[in-house]
């Protein structure tokens, strides 16, 4: 049975992607992580209507329009309805979610940097020499630290989800263990970054 153009052409490509060093276990973790921090951003907007007790139907909302890393920011608040519990369940979330969105935003769209050791991706790199104002980050991706997005990612969505909760404060505080475990995780991928960025630079 002759498979259809574009399946052939697809599958050529993926050999040729995985001969750059992205085996199909890794593949699987990046479309994964992927999916994760999509859902994440998605309920984003919900949470903090939620925190805000912000009726949004047939208006713009307060968060209509504003860039993902301002939503994340929002959610450090501070939720004076929340107890101190609570609010730092949401501390927590905000501190995972900027290191593990600075990890995203290397993948998706910085250069890959095949490696024999450990591939890279490098988001404003400035090869051409020319000025950027962000300053050059770098996700370094082996099955071991994608584990580690990937976790840190579902237990944002487990977070994020709680917009739906009745009992949403409650809720938030049973969450401090998996907020800590996210947090320590984040928090390892960003120091990896540091670390080889100083012994290369």
């Amino acid at each position: 049975m002759n498979l259809p153009k574009h399946t052939q052409h697809a599958r050529s490509i993926l050999k040729h992607v995985k001969n750059l060093g992205l085996s199909g276990p890794i593949l699987e973790r990046l479309g994964t992580f992927s999916v994760l921090w999509g859902q994440f951003e998605a309920m984003l907007e919900p949470l903090l209507w939620a925190l805000k007790k912000e009726s949004v139907e047939g208006v713009h909302p307060s968060t209509d329009r504003k860039p993902v890393g301002d939503l994340i920011k929002a959610l450090e608040g501070p939720w004076p309805d929340l107890s101190v519990k609570a609010q730092a369940v949401l501390q927590k979330t905000a501190n995972t979610a900027t290191d593990l969105g600075e990890y995203r935003n290397a993948l998706f769209h910085g250069w890959m940097m095949p490696s024999g050791e450990i591939t890279s991706f490098v988001s404003n790199a400035a090869f051409f020499g020319e000025l950027r104002k962000r300053s050059s980050n770098r996700a370094y991706i082996d099955e071991n630290l994608l584990d580690m997005a990937i976790s840190s990612a579902w237990v944002l969505c487990g977070t994020t989800g709680l917009a739906l909760s009745a009992d949403f404060s409650n809720e938030l505080e049973k969450r401090e263990g998996e907020a800590s475990r996210a947090r320590g995780m984040a928090s390892e991928l960003r120091y990896l970054r540091e670390a080889v960025n100083h012994e290369k630079y």
